[in-house]
């Protein structure tokens, strides 16, 4: 601990007093810009991994449904 009072670093590669909300920086603040960013990021990637899995399905769908009718047609021939 600091003579002053305030907590210090014991470990890291910061060194020195860390932040307080009394010096008046938000302490969360870029910490949660960051986590919404990535997040955002994160969910926009899975939206369009979807959107693609779900096109796959649905070729995947028709494929199978041609299939069915080929196998319905061979037995009713």
């Amino acid at each position: 601990m600091a003579q002053s009072g305030t907590p210090e670093v014991e470990s890291g590669d910061a060194a020195g007093p860390l932040p307080s909300e009394s010096d008046g920086a938000p302490l969360m603040r870029p910490f949660m810009e960051e986590l919404f960013r990535s997040l955002r990021d994160y969910f926009a990637t899975l939206k369009q991994e979807i959107a693609a899995d779900i096109k796959d399905l649905k070729w995947e769908m028709i494929d199978l449904g041609q299939r069915v009718d080929m196998i319905e047609q061979k037995h009713n021939a």
